[in-house]
């Protein structure tokens, strides 16, 4: 499916194709993370995405206002890494 960002006041904005999307507000900017074909893919505050890796079901949690660290699974694994905001 779609991933759709949304501010209030503001139309959706398509961010990506995928499922299981995560997001994380910190000093009111929204990252994200979702798994894309076979990997999980993260969206900055600026809007850059990367691809962090193969697997799914992504989640993020901030570590500061600079840092957030995004974890996910691939073959009963754990995996993770972390990004900036």
């Amino acid at each position: 499916g779609k991933i759709y960002s949304s501010t209030p006041g503001l139309p959706e904005k398509e961010i990506g194709e995928g499922k299981g999307c995560s997001i994380e507000t910190i000093n009111e900017k929204n990252v994200y993370a979702w798994a894309e074909n076979d990997g999980v893919v993260f969206i900055n505050s600026k809007g850059e995405k990367k691809l962090l890796g193969k697997g799914t079901l992504p989640v993020i949690k901030a570590l500061n206002n600079e840092v957030a660290i995004c974890i996910w699974q691939n073959e009963k694994e754990i995996h993770s890494a972390i990004v900036p905001l």
